[in-house]
């Protein structure tokens, strides 16, 4: 019997641009914590330079927070960048705040912000285009499931806006995965897995798991990768590279 397909995708960065969103949410934060330094409406330069600078290396919400303080404070770019994820644990103790701390404050602040201006929190979210269409015709052919480190209720709503009818028990977000790894060999169990991210380090943890050698790899050149990144995926040649949102539609036929 042929094995069922499942599509498994990355929300930001493959489906939605939310790193404007991530940007001011990170600032609401820092000025909740930090009253004394951090006040007002996110400014402008800095939203555009997290999108610019330190988003590609930004794997989960809360790490915005740090990034946002480290930044404002005159920590160097390379500590925020090409050297987040290694001295990430020495930047948290620095704030003296702890992690499951951080993530509660940036999911509480995403929820007050929605809550008090939804169509302000919707406007700094917007669907890569072509995006949506293609999750609708995916849903008609194959099984699609999220695999992201956000909240399912933040996808499910941004889903709802754009009208695409997603199943919410195929939303799996922070507080229902421990990483995308151990998720996806779980999930390869049920049948043959595509996992399609922008982030190429994620791709390349994936690629380090034995157990994972069968699953599929598509990396969506749209979302946060670098130029360089862009380079490096390019001579992989288990990455299928990806060019925009509509070759998704694609990824529910091929043999």
């Amino acid at each position: 019997m042929e094995k069922k397909r499942i599509l498994a995708l990355d929300f930001d960065g493959v489906i939605c641009d939310s790193a404007p969103e991530n940007a001011a949410t990170a600032w609401l934060c820092c000025c909740r914590l930090w009253p004394e330094r951090f006040s007002g409406p996110p400014p402008r330069e800095q939203v555009e330079r997290f999108c610019r600078e330190l988003r590609p290396y930004m794997e989960t919400g809360y790490q915005s927070i740090v990034q946002t303080e480290g930044l404002w404070r005159g920590e160097s770019l390379e500590r925020l960048t090409t050297g987040f994820g290694e001295g990430l644990a020495e930047l948290v103790e620095r704030l003296g705040v702890s992690i499951p701390r951080l993530k509660e404050l940036f999911g509480g602040e995403r929820d007050r912000w929605l809550q008090e201006d939804e169509a302000g929190w919707l406007g700094y979210n917007r669907f890569y285009p072509g995006a949506a269409e293609a999750l609708r015709r995916l849903l008609s052919r194959c099984q699609v499931r999220i695999l992201t480190t956000k909240e399912e209720r933040f996808v499910l709503r941004l889903m709802e806006r754009e009208g695409v009818p997603f199943p919410p028990e195929e939303v799996f977000g922070l507080g229902r995965i421990r990483n995308k790894e151990t998720t996806l060999e779980e999930w390869s169990r049920e049948g043959e897995v595509v996992f399609v991210e922008d982030r190429l380090a994620t791709l390349e943890r994936v690629e380090g798991v034995a157990a994972l050698k069968e699953v599929r790899l598509g990396f969506a050149t749209w979302g946060y990768a670098t130029g360089e990144h862009r380079r490096k995926a390019a001579q992989d040649h288990r990455l299928k590279i990806l060019h925009s949102p509509e070759e998704l539609a694609s990824l529910a036929d091929e043999p």
